[in-house]
């Protein structure tokens, strides 16, 4: 299977059929190349060919960056480490996005309360793959307090209203295409 792949990207010149991993190390030795003059070559022992793929200085395959775009956004999750000398950051564990590691200055990190091993939500800005959902470059902009208990009495209340409206509407599944404006037909 992977000296299929690697084949068929080098037939195509391009990587666009690889994973975003795996595209990245193709566009870190391509740039390498550029800059070194030296030559990478993949090869498999099941091909007859000596290479499946070279990348030197006349090969172009360089992964498009036009997927990154700017964002701003909520992460609740487990703070878990916090600091550095040179660089200063926290890392969270979110459930949506797993380990993530966050810019942050000192004075972030050492204002209020102490926030390592505790859930906190944060307010980040940095960089999200419109194709993948990863992020990069996150800074914190902000930290937010995350109280995830809710008041039983209000929630009862608030179910029962919803009860009440909701069981005035004959044909739910039409009246929600009419709410969303057709999506999902």
């Amino acid at each position: 299977m992977f000296g299929a792949l690697m084949g068929e990207v080098g037939n195509r010149g391009n990587i666009e059929l690889l994973e975003p991993k795996a595209a990245a190390i193709i566009d870190k030795w391509q740039r390498r190349s550029y800059s070194s003059g030296r030559e990478y070559s993949i090869s498999s022992s099941l091909s007859n060919n000596n290479s499946l793929l070279t990348i030197n200085g006349e090969s172009q395959f360089i992964a498009p960056q036009s997927d990154w775009v700017d964002t701003s956004l909520y992460l609740y999750g487990k703070i878990y480490e916090e600091g550095g000398l040179s660089k200063v950051n926290l890392h969270i564990l979110t459930e949506r996005y797993g380990k993530l590691t966050v810019n942050a200055t000192e004075e972030q990190l050492t204002e209020g309360d102490q926030k390592l091993y505790k859930i906190y939500g944060l307010w980040v800005k940095g960089k999200q793959n419109l194709a993948t959902g990863q992020l990069k470059d996150l800074e914190l902009i902000d930290y937010l307090n995350y109280q995830p208990e809710y008041d039983e009495i209000v929630l009862q209340k608030l179910i029962k209203k919803a009860t009440t409206n909701w069981a005035t509407i004959p044909n739910k599944d039409q009246w929600l295409q009419e709410i969303r404006g057709g999506a999902n037909e």
